[in-house]
């Protein structure tokens, strides 16, 4: 990463919306753009992920140093450890360690300025790891409770290295299926975003995609209490093949009978859609194959589709035939693409 990309201004934000965790769409290809440049571009990320934003704001270069301290202390604890981090590799340089001295300040600022925040590190007892989910392709992880994850492309997981206390708490951006391994004195809890999954030992998938209208949650085997953060009075529990949808604007959610395997078929690389919108499914086909999506017609937004796509079909593929349905067409323009009316 050289001097140029350190300051580049839509970088920084997309960093600073993604830590904060509310990353848009075009925010998340640019910050996957820029981990895939270089691997250590995904250890930074990582530690920047970990810094945690709450309470009064200091501006001073002392608060900015003792960030950058805290970070190299992570880095060297973690080093100690030669933990395995998806997608991430070791580095040692001191030529970018400037490089995210300067990039951690300017991020540290961008959130100072966009969330009124202050900065606290967690502790070094527990190292925590974050996985990416490249474009087309998915991620298999076992957790350190002998829990599987799959994660869906363009999707992230935060994790422990060690689960600790009373539960076992994950946070998810994106898509991802979890086995879980049943442990009653120890449940097992995704954050995802607005919602939270709790469990002792099940199969599900769960789609939360930052840019997303919904959070998804679809039971395969066992129960889930699906509850969002207002509280857990209003939880939901699923049985198997029940899935609940929640709408982020409404803040509803909507509980209906699925074939859930069907939901989580992506990860063997089939894509299903059950009359969904073409908006959201450019979403998800973004997130698929890692570029920017735009409905240049306001009509079109809302048309619905169904049906399933094989892993071998390419994005053009995809949308050659779904403009065989309907009356529009797309173009490159650029490194994104416009899906304009017919």
């Amino acid at each position: 990463m050289n001097d140029n990309n350190t300051y580049n201004t839509k970088l920084l934000y997309a960093i600073a919306a993604w830590c904060r965790g509310d990353a848009t769409s075009t925010d998340q290809q640019i910050v996957n753009n820029w981990i895939h440049e270089k691997p250590e571009n995904s250890k930074i990320l990582t530690y920047l992920m970990h810094t945690k934003f709450m309470g009064n704001v200091d501006e001073s270069d002392e608060t900015k140093e003792r960030v950058y301290a805290h970070v190299l202390e992570l880095i060297q604890d973690y080093e100690e450890h030669e933990s395995q981090i998806v997608s991430i590799s070791k580095w040692r340089t001191p030529q970018w360690a400037l490089a995210l001295k300067r990039l951690a300040v300017a991020v540290v600022l961008l959130l100072i300025i966009s969330g009124g925040v202050f900065w606290y590190l967690q502790s070094h007892d527990n190292i925590e790891l974050v996985a990416h989910g490249k474009p087309n392709s998915v991620v298999k992880l076992t957790l350190d409770d002998g829990s599987v994850v799959m994660l869906n492309a363009g999707s992230t997981l935060s994790y422990p290295q060690t689960f600790t206390g009373k539960e076992r708490r994950v946070a998810l951006c994106g898509e991802a299926m979890f086995k879980v391994k049943s442990n009653a004195h120890m449940p097992f809890i995704v954050n995802a975003g607005e919602a939270e999954i709790k469990v002792l030992g099940t199969q599900f998938n769960v789609s939360a995609y930052t840019d997303s209208k919904n959070i998804v949650t679809t039971l395969l085997n066992g129960s889930v209490e699906f509850y969002t953060h207002s509280g857990q009075e209003n939880s939901i529990r699923l049985k198997p093949n029940q899935q609940v949808v929640y709408d982020k604007m409404a803040r509803t959610s909507q509980v209906r009978e699925v074939e859930a395997e069907l939901y989580a078929s992506w990860k063997d690389g089939v894509l299903y859609f059950d009359h969904v919108s073409l908006e959201e499914m450019s979403k998800i086909l973004a997130h698929r194959f890692g570029i920017r999506i735009e409905i240049h017609a306001k009509n079109l937004q809302d048309e619905t589709f169904s049906g399933m796509f094989e892993n071998d079909m390419s994005l053009y593929q995809i949308l050659d035939v779904l403009k065989r349905h309907r009356r529009f067409d797309y173009r490159k323009q650029g490194d994104y693409i416009v899906i304009f009316d017919k």
